[in-house]
């Protein structure tokens, strides 16, 4: 696949993307699945996280272990849930309080 091809010419090995994401019905964890599944077909290594179970902080180890991400939320009368809040403050935080190098990401919702 295009995916698997690029990551080779850059010389990329072990590629790991957290895919990140809250589901209020489930609808945003079958999303979530079919990103990580899209991404295993390309043989990334993907750490699925639900955010509903986890702290800042194990987000914040989850972000420094990765090359790239993926947040999903639900939309709960018209809000994304404080866990998905705290996930995004922490990615923000890490991304203004370090020297980083763009890191590929994307998010999703339903």
């Amino acid at each position: 696949a295009w995916t698997e091809q690029k990551l080779r010419q850059e010389g990329m090995r072990d590629v790991s993307v957290l895919v990140m994401y809250a589901s209020a019905y489930g609808h945003t964890k079958t999303m979530a699945n079919a990103v990580a599944d899209g991404l295993k077909s390309a043989s990334v290594n993907v750490n699925m996280m639900n955010l509903e179970h986890c702290s800042a902080k194990d987000v914040n180890n989850a972000l420094q272990a990765c090359n790239g991400f993926f947040l999903g939320s639900p939309t709960l009368g018209g809000e994304m849930p404080t866990q998905v809040k705290e996930a995004l403050g922490v990615v923000l935080s890490a991304a203004s309080s370090e020297d980083t190098e763009r890191v590929p990401c994307g998010v999703f919702g339903s």
